[in-house]
């Protein structure tokens, strides 16, 4: 006989599911305390440590909630396959930064989580993550005077 909390599709804890959420929220902690040791301000801009800062406030106030629901939902059809090829394309746009710069490394991350997580059309994808990149360059590195890693072509 099933239970009704099997019935309606909580099986108790899922800690599998959950380890994903539960690195980043350590990693988001990481970029906070990395961040405020840099300088969250600088001659009353954004100093060096403002977008770890930022990044990791937002990493946290995300992966908290997925955290704690994954510890409460029962185990997921779909497998480790979406969370592995997110955690490995966060891996390659950290590494990316230092090798192609900050901007195209965050484009390439939009580009890589559109076409390969979200099935979008390579052309669209590719047009999407163009705008985010441009958007994110005017109002972080032009507007803010936020300094960025440089890539080769000098942006």
């Amino acid at each position: 006989m099933i239970s009704s909390s099997k019935a309606a599709g909580r099986e108790g804890l899922n800690f599998g599911a959950a380890i994903l959420p539960a690195v980043l929220l350590v990693i988001g902690i990481v970029c906070i305390w990395s961040g405020i040791e840099l300088g969250f301000t600088q001659n009353h801009l954004p100093g060096p440590g403002f977008m770890p800062v930022i990044y990791g406030i937002l990493m946290v106030l995300c992966a908290v909630p997925v955290t704690l629901s994954e510890l409460r939902v029962g185990p997921a059809d779909e497998g480790y396959a979406k969370p592995l090829l997110l955690a490995g394309v966060l891996v390659m746009t950290i590494i990316g930064f230092g090798i192609i710069g900050g901007i195209g490394s965050l484009f390439l991350m939009m580009f890589g989580l559109f076409v390969l997580l979200e099935r979008l059309p390579p052309l669209r994808s590719l047009l999407i993550s163009a705008a985010g990149a441009a958007l994110f360059y005017f109002i972080f590195v032009r507007a803010l005077s936020v300094a960025l890693p440089n890539g080769p072509w000098g942006f």
